[in-house]
């Protein structure tokens, strides 16, 4: 009966409050801070939520830069690629036309 009874504390002194004040705490109040306190801290979870929020935009921009991160890398190895074979291309024309110069001669 002791184990239930302690479990039952926290809500008797809740009704406790209630009776002797006639209205619910504030969960500031059940810990006992000032209404000063309590601003400040209002103030303080409002600016943590407009952070939250700057953090996922600013996450979402972290994501859209990191896509165009990688399509720009494919671009330049695409790119890269394509140099490549032009130079091959291009030296395979010249070694042509040296080998069709030297069988002229």
């Amino acid at each position: 009966m002791n184990r239930f009874n302690s479990l039952l504390k926290p809500f008797q002194i809740w009704e406790q409050w209630k009776d002797s004040k006639g209205f619910f705490p504030t969960p500031y109040e059940q810990i006992g801070m000032s209404e000063e306190v309590q601003e400040e801290f209002t103030d303080y979870e409002h600016a943590l939520a407009e952070l939250e929020e700057e953090l996922g935009i600013v996450e979402e921009d972290i994501f859209e830069l990191e896509n165009q991160r990688d399509k720009l890398y494919r671009e330049i190895r695409e790119l890269k690629e394509e140099h490549e074979r032009f130079k091959r291309d291009k030296l395979n024309r010249w070694v042509t036309s040296v080998k069709m110069f030297n069988e002229k001669e």
